[in-house]
């Protein structure tokens, strides 16, 4: 089984953003990649 090719992600901020609108899911996909790096996916 192949892996599926990655995906780029984009987040557009609007005048009014508060800094945990856009971290907090940041810091998701940040965390999803290390578990798959540390399962042995890319």
């Amino acid at each position: 089984m192949t892996a599926p090719a990655p995906r780029t992600v984009g987040v557009v901020l609007f005048p009014g953003v508060e800094r945990l609108d856009f971290a907090g899911p940041a810091e998701v996909f940040v965390a999803a990649s290390r578990s798959r790096r540390r399962r042995g996916r890319t």
